[in-house]
């Protein structure tokens, strides 16, 4: 069944009282940085009992080095462990598994806006 496309959610971080980054709406444990607008569509979501998997894409006037530099460091924060990462002119694809999923993050660099592609799907 295809999901509706939902709304990013903001959360607020337990222990410290903080607001917290956005999270993907379909999928809590991945924060997406401020300053991207996310691009329903180009997006999709397909929702199983148990299990979610979907391609949500985003854009936004930001850099690329600060968008990498915030997923490798709140993705791991959320429980996501860095397998390894590409880089080829003015695009990174970073990877992460949890669990049973894995999840690919593709940031590509423009003249006027950086986009920001993640994957996830089952790992292995």
């Amino acid at each position: 069944m295809l999901a509706p496309v939902g709304r990013d959610a903001d959360v607020t971080a337990p222990e410290t009282g903080k607001a917290a980054p956005p999270v993907i709406a379909e999928f809590k444990d991945i924060p997406i940085p401020s300053g991207l607008k996310r691009e329903d569509d180009q997006s999709f979501v397909y929702e199983a009992p148990g299990m979610a998997i979907g391609v949500i894409t985003y854009s936004g006037r930001v850099s690329a080095a600060s968008v990498t530099d915030f997923f490798q460091g709140e993705m791991p924060a959320q429980g996501w462990r860095f397998q390894n990462a590409f880089k080829s002119g003015r695009s990174v694809d970073l990877f992460f598994v949890k669990e049973s999923r894995s999840c690919q993050i593709s940031i590509r660099s423009g003249l006027l806006a950086t986009k920001v592609i993640v994957k996830v799907g089952p790992s292995g």
